[in-house]
């Protein structure tokens, strides 16, 4: 398990600026209230735990906003999910004294179809694996020490400690995706049937950081009615889970979908930079800040800097699509 650092790489030397954490849970709890009591008229809210540090500070401002009582978290496991997912979910709800709905979905994505057609493709690709493969898709390592493109790799196991690695044609890489995506969709639908049975509002627990580069799915942990830490910069979560004084073996968990067979982090599947190295990238392009401006205020060299501003602004591109539904 990867713990979160305070190291800088490669020099960096950026940061962010401090967020004021009880003046922002106070703001957070008071925009709560408003929106779903004054607002949509709800009697409560309904919270998707997986045990990572996102869920759980949404959890703990929902606490504040609404109480036990009118607090429901759900956990939604399935047979890929990491083992102390669940365990932690159950600390959360049992350290908040909210209720916590647990349903296992292995069964409603097997009815679907979603591990059968994902072994049937790596069959294509691995001939040789067995039914107990595991997998994940990663990107290439850091930008910090490569210019390689965001080509996605596949990295299996299977038999007695047999290991592959291979690039994945685009085919092959989309069918994977979409076929994973659909775990995210199914989540939100029962979500959405609690919320509806309750006439509870459904929380989102998204960031800013995954919603401005597209990190997340479309209709899925996107498909909430309210994102009450899609402002805050992944580095600022850190914060808030610091003030709110969540459990330690949250905030040093490594931040992960926990969507893949093998444990895939945040970094490896999708942004290739710690967070606070993206964060503050980030920050400065919302801020207009120069590249030259960037490079000197990171500690990164100006090549380094233009390498990561470049993929910020593509991955932009794609997060509009996923955000967006065009009216012709």
């Amino acid at each position: 398990m990867v713990k979160k650092t305070s190291s800088s790489p490669h020099g960096f030397k950026g940061t962010l600026p401090r967020l004021n954490s009880s003046r922002e849970t106070n703001r957070i709890v008071d925009r709560l209230q408003r929106t779903v009591y004054g607002s949509y008229r709800k009697k409560g809210v309904v919270i998707g735990l997986s045990g990572g540090i996102d869920s759980t500070v949404v959890a703990y401002l929902c606490k504040k906003a609404f109480g036990s009582k009118n607090t429901l978290s759900v956990a939604l496991p399935e047979k890929d999910s990491a083992a102390d997912s669940l365990t932690l979910a159950k600390t959360v709800a049992r350290d908040l004294r909210i209720s916590l709905s647990i349903k296992d979905i292995t069964d409603l994505l097997e009815l679907l179809g979603v591990y059968e057609v994902r072994l049937e493709i790596l069959r294509r690709l691995i001939p040789d694996i067995d039914d107990n493969v595991k997998f994940r898709i990663v990107m290439p390592p850091s930008f910090l020490i490569t210019d390689r493109l965001n080509t996605p790799i596949l990295e299996v196991q299977y038999g007695k400690n047999k290991k592959h690695t291979t690039m994945l044609d685009p085919g092959s890489y989309l069918s994977l995706v979409a076929y994973t995506n659909i775990k995210a969709r199914v989540r939100m639908v029962n979500l959405y049937r609690i919320a509806e049975e309750n006439n509870y509002a459904v929380i989102g627990t998204s960031n800013r950081t995954e919603i401005e580069l597209g990190f997340f799915v479309k209709y899925g942990d996107s498909g909430v009615d309210v994102e009450p830490i899609g402002h805050l910069y992944k580095s600022q979560v850190y914060q808030m889970a610091e003030h709110l004084r969540i459990p330690r073996a949250i905030i040093s968990r490594e931040p992960s979908p926990d969507i893949y067979s093998l444990p895939a982090g945040d970094e490896r599947m999708y942004f290739r930079l710690p967070y606070n190295i993206l964060d503050f990238f980030l920050h400065a392009t919302h801020k207009r800040t120069s590249l030259s401006d960037i490079s000197r205020r990171s500690g990164l060299s100006l090549d380094i800097s233009k390498r990561i501003k470049a993929d910020i602004m593509a991955k932009k591109k794609l997060a509009t699509y996923r955000k967006n539904c065009s009216t012709l």
